[in-house]
């Protein structure tokens, strides 16, 4: 995978970003050759989300928006986790786009938004227990049975299945 940072990309974070991607390097589904990271300024409905991931994987490449509140996480290693999460999301990338095709079939509004919302909690749910076991996998060589309670601990923190300031965010590019 080819990394990638646009012009705008802030040089104080360019050398932690790039240890982090190249450690995780191996970590990424074999359709992402190219990934390109920019700093974006937030909208309303990302206005809380520190990063973001944007696949398009029928051109071979996603793109990774970091956001102001990523700045205000201290602890590396929760970085990492972020970074990490943000990373996962391109594994089942078509699967998540198959799921939000159909729920557009449906034809009440009202069970279109509840089935998305189903949607994104599985998929941030599912994103975050891989990113934790890759991280246990890469510290131990292995996976633990139970999971540590760092996991266990860093999912309470990232506000798996929450909307909490240091959130974590995957969209796909239209």
């Amino acid at each position: 995978m080819k990394i990638i940072f646009d012009g705008n990309f802030p040089t104080q974070l360019r050398k932690e970003f790039e240890d982090i991607l190249n450690e995780y390097k191996a970590l990424v589904p074999p359709w992402l050759k190219r990934l390109t990271v920019h700093f974006g300024v937030s909208d309303e409905q990302m206005k809380n989300a520190a990063l973001e991931m944007l696949a398009q994987e029928e051109y071979r490449s996603a793109d990774m928006v970091v956001y102001a509140p990523y700045l205000s996480i201290t602890d590396l290693e929760y970085k990492k986790l972020c970074i990490l999460h943000e990373l996962c999301h391109n594994f089942y990338d078509r699967l998540r786009n198959t799921a939000y095709n159909i729920v557009g079939l449906l034809p009440e509004e009202s069970v279109q938004k509840l089935a998305a919302e189903q949607i994104r909690a599985a998929d941030e749910s599912v994103t975050q227990d891989l990113a934790e076991a890759f991280t246990e996998i890469l510290k131990n060589g292995k996976s633990s049975e139970k999971g540590s309670s760092k996991a266990k601990n860093s999912k309470k923190e990232a506000g798996t299945g929450s909307r909490k300031v240091q959130k974590t965010v995957s969209r796909t590019k239209k």
